[in-house]
């Protein structure tokens, strides 16, 4: 009986949030963001993939993200139905969800090989004034570099995989990403910005 009332009360939360009640929405995030961080951490490292702080940020937001949209489509799948309590189920979506976006941004290719990069392809990262490409090759500055690209967050990664590398358009990238052609910019100046200090070339 205890746990039909804790499972009401689960889902009394969840109507409460679908109804658009700022107030459930807050607690709501305040009573399952630590569970959140952990299923994210779990799924990450199950699949070796390294992560930094920030790509915590990234998934966990992505995750509340998904249980908002469409006034709490995903939310509302809640039932709490056979004992499942409304912790339980959050794990386990919370799993689902991050494998898919796992899947669908091809991260865990970008996080389990190194950047195996022909530096003289990535202009934004050469210097005219100093022959910067030579400096690159030198093993120091390649092992600079690569840690400069391991502290990237998975969404910078991201910007850097398909803007740098994979040569797309601001706009493909901001479509496929579902961020502003604004934002991809901001995100490409920053790369640059921390890979040119890692790799310390010498700005213009």
């Amino acid at each position: 009986m205890n746990k039909d009332r804790y499972h009401s009360s689960d889902r009394q939360l969840v109507d409460r949030c679908v109804a658009g009640d700022r107030d459930a929405a807050g607690k709501f995030v305040r009573t399952y963001s630590e569970l959140i961080y952990a299923s994210v951490q779990q799924v990450l490292r199950s699949k070796n993939i390294r992560f930094v702080p920030q790509d915590l940020e990234d998934l966990h937001h992505d995750v509340f993200l998904k249980l908002f949209e469409n006034r709490c489509r995903k939310l509302n799948q809640f039932q709490g139905r056979n004992g499942c309590s409304l912790k339980t189920w959050l794990r386990v979506v919370c799993v689902r969800i991050i494998l898919n976006h796992l899947r669908k941004n091809r991260i865990g290719s970008l996080r389990n090989r190194p950047f195996n990069l022909a530096l003289d392809q990535v202009p934004a990262l050469c210097d005219d004034h100093d022959s910067a490409l030579q400096r690159l090759e030198k093993k120091e500055r390649l092992k600079r570099l690569q840690n400069g690209l391991d502290k990237l967050s998975v969404r910078e990664r991201q910007v850097f995989q398909r803007g740098l590398v994979d040569g797309w358009s601001s706009g493909q990238i901001a479509a496929d990403m579902n961020l502003s052609v604004q934002n991809v910019y901001t995100i490409k100046h920053r790369v640059l910005k921390k890979l040119k200090q890692f790799a310390n070339i010498r700005k213009d």
